[in-house]
């Protein structure tokens, strides 16, 4: 399969895998998008730009999310449409793909044997999805993802995930990393359509630099494995790039993202 073709089919899983999750989201001739709740500009966003005008989108809950852009596979001047409207950049992240038949991909050679006192604990199908449990563990979850996001509105993040797995518990997996039963690592895995999307992994600053990432990432493709996935992927920063590439992952292209200026 060429560049193109591969770069084409992992960002048709990426959306595949962001709209399985939320009931509040569109894909058709004019672009996609997807919005869940809690206001974060991660669990929101334009998927799809399109060639169509840009006010449809900006009327949706999807306007203060990241709106991504995939160079090769966009129209003609759709990047420029976002920068004379006013938006701003934000990243750039390579698009990876994996191949679960591979051995990479489950023990590659960047694994890292647990420390003493590790454990992944899993908010997903069978593990407490719907319940009090499951919210508690979805809050602290958060924590580690943006440590940064401010208490008043950690508790409506935390239900935009919760209903995640409540539309979709046996494909939607949050994964927390405890060392000694204090969270320190996170990461989430999403299933469609027989690929999977590995996101939001995590470590604590204090913890990094001794493989939990690793340990995070093997965790989530083999939940990949056992709901059926043959192929998995993510988009890297620059300090998981390393990490997925000894597990078996290679670049197919890039996305580029963007936020709306307020005044839209």
């Amino acid at each position: 399969m060429k560049t193109k073709a591969r770069l084409a089919a992992a960002r048709d899983a990426y959306l595949a895998t962001h709209l399985m999750r939320t009931r509040t989201g569109a894909d058709d001739d004019g672009g996609a998008w997807f919005a869940l709740g809690g206001g974060h500009p991660e669990l929101a966003g334009v998927l799809r730009v399109g060639s169509g005008p840009l006010a449809p989108f900006l009327a949706t809950p999807a306007a203060g999310g990241l709106w991504h852009v995939w160079p090769g596979l966009e129209p003609a001047g759709a990047e420029e449409r976002l920068l004379a409207a006013g938006f701003s950049f934000v990243e750039e992240e390579p698009v990876m793909v994996a191949d679960l038949d591979s051995p990479a991909a489950t023990e590659g050679p960047g694994a890292r044997r647990a420390a003493e006192g590790w454990e992944i604990i899993t908010a997903g199908a069978g593990a407490g999805a719907g319940t009090g449990r499951a919210g508690q563990e979805l809050s602290r979850w958060s924590r580690v993802w943006d440590p940064g996001l401010p208490e008043g509105r950690r508790a409506g993040v935390a239900a935009g995930l919760h209903e995640v797995l409540e539309l979709a518990p046996e494909r939607s997996h949050y994964a927390l990393g405890l060392l000694d039963g204090q969270p320190v690592a996170c990461a989430a895995v999403f299933t469609a359509g027989g690929v999977s999307a590995v996101e939001h992994v995590v470590t604590n600053s204090g913890h990094r630099g001794r493989g939990l990432g690793t340990l995070m990432t093997q965790h989530c493709l083999r939940i990949a494995r056992q709901h059926g996935a043959g192929s998995v992927l993510l988009t890297a920063s620059d300090q998981g790039a390393g990490i997925y590439r000894r597990l078996g992952f290679r670049t197919v292209g890039t996305v580029r993202r963007y936020l709306a200026p307020r005044n839209l």
